[in-house]
């Protein structure tokens, strides 16, 4: 008779411990990150598929760098947010050093560096940008509402990697490959741009091997 209450005891304590395991939530360490590439790559899907059109095209249909609120121009913005430490001097940085993603190449010295558009002006151009007005186009060519629209990477990088795409050029560090292709499509996306079939297939390919997102997730441009 004495053994009933602890027999009740145990069954409430293993009926609470079921409830707790219930409510808890099953989240392994890839659910949140998957999440981001999942969103990423229905992105990549939304965006229509058509053969680029490049007729036309020239370095002078896109403005140079614009002057910002801050008498900054483009160029100076991106390196002065992506420094790293250093002193801020007007528009200059000094004693900072960059990081170029694409080949792990460091530096102290920003004129080695290049500011590269994710989207090369050319591609954007051949995916959609020949319709634009010459306002959207320089909107494009100077996008600071996006954080991985524009980057500061090393000459050596930027000149390798010109006017192609994924499917024609990835990034020679190890490792730099998903960051490339996530920030690729956010920057299509972002700015209604087609894609061809060679360039959604290797874009395709290489985020099915990407584990997490590295990239913010981007907004419409205005």
């Amino acid at each position: 008779m004495r053994a009933a209450p602890l027999t009740r005891l145990l069954g409430s304590l293993a009926v609470a411990a079921t409830l707790v395991v219930t409510l808890l939530p099953t989240a392994t360490a890839s659910t949140p990150t998957a999440l981001g590439v999942a969103q990423i790559t229905s992105m990549l899907n939304s965006l229509t598929v058509q053969t680029e059109r490049n007729r036309g095209y020239s370095r002078e249909r896109f403005d140079d760098w614009h002057t910002q609120g801050n008498g900054c121009d483009t160029r100076e913005v991106i390196l002065i947010t992506e420094a790293r430490g250093g002193a801020r001097r007007g528009c200059d940085v000094t004693g900072a050093t960059w990081w170029s993603y694409l080949d792990g190449t460091r530096t102290r010295n920003a004129t080695n560096f290049d500011i590269d558009h994710t989207v090369a002006l050319a591609e954007a151009w051949g995916s959609g940008a020949r319709t634009w007005t010459r306002a959207q186009r320089d909107a494009y060519a100077n996008d600071l509402g996006y954080r991985d629209s524009l980057i500061a990477v090393s000459a050596s990088s930027n000149r390798s990697k010109g006017e192609r795409d994924p499917a024609e050029w990835m990034p020679p560090r190890t490792g730099a490959a998903c960051r490339m292709v996530e920030a690729w499509v956010a920057v299509k996306w972002r700015w209604r741009l087609t894609v061809d079939t060679r360039e959604k297939a290797s874009l395709s390919r290489t985020l099915q091997s990407c584990s997490r997102l590295v990239v913010p997730l981007p907004t419409r441009s205005p």
